[in-house]
C-alpha cells in the first residue's frame, strides 16, 4: 500500500496525520483518494483521520448533495481558515516539512438560503447583496418570533460567497 522511504533522522515519522473534515453553513461531500486507488469519504458530521505517508499524492473532491439546491461548495481551507484551492479538487504530495505534524484540510460550504427568527433587537433590520439580490419571497409584515426565509440570488458571472452580519 505504501512505498518505502529515506528519511533524514532515523527517529522521523514517515507520515503526517491527515484530519480532513468540512466547515461552513452548507452541506456537501468530500471524498479523499491517493495513488493507490485508495479511497475514503468524510462523514456529514465528523472528520476522517488517516496516516498520510511521505512522498504520496492525495486528491481531495467536494461535490455537493444530489438534489441539495441551497448549498455551494466556497473553498478549501486549513484549520486556521487560510485559503488553500478554491476549485472543488484539491491535490498534494506530503511533503518531509510535513512529518510528525497533523495536516487539517476542510471543505467549506455555504448555504445559499437562511432562515432567521425575527426579534424586535434585529429591528431594522436591512437586507443588502453586493452583486446579486436577496429574495425574500411574499414578505409582509414582520413580527417578533416569526420565521424568515431569505435566498441569495447572485448576478450573472458572480458567485455567492455567504451570509454575514455587519
Amino acid at each position: 500500500m505504501r512505498r518505502p522511504r529515506l528519511l533524514s533522522s532515523l527517529h522521523q515519522k514517515e507520515y503526517t496525520n491527515l484530519i480532513v473534515g468540512k466547515k461552513g453553513t452548507g452541506r456537501g461531500n468530500v471524498k479523499i483518494s491517493d495513488d493507490y486507488e485508495n479511497e475514503w469519504n468524510v462523514g456529514e458530521t465528523s472528520e476522517t483521520h488517516l496516516k498520510a505517508y511521505w512522498g504520496n499524492r492525495y486528491v481531495l473532491t467536494a461535490s455537493l448533495i444530489s438534489g441539495d439546491v441551497a448549498s455551494k461548495f466556497i473553498k478549501w481551507v486549513d484549520a486556521n481558515d487560510n485559503t488553500l484551492n478554491a476549485s472543488t479538487q484539491y491535490s498534494f504530495t506530503v511533503q518531509e516539512g510535513q512529518l510528525g505534524h497533523d495536516t487539517f484540510v476542510y471543505a467549506m460550504f455555504a448555504s445559499t438560503q437562511h432562515v432567521f427568527t425575527m426579534s424586535s433587537s434585529l429591528l431594522p433590520c436591512y437586507l443588502k447583496a453586493v452583486k446579486g439580490d436577496v429574495d425574500v419571497g411574499e414578505l409582509g409584515y414582520v413580527y417578533d418570533n416569526d420565521i424568515i426565509n431569505i435566498k441569495a440570488v447572485p448576478s450573472v458571472k458572480y458567485n455567492f460567497n455567504g451570509w454575514f452580519v455587519n
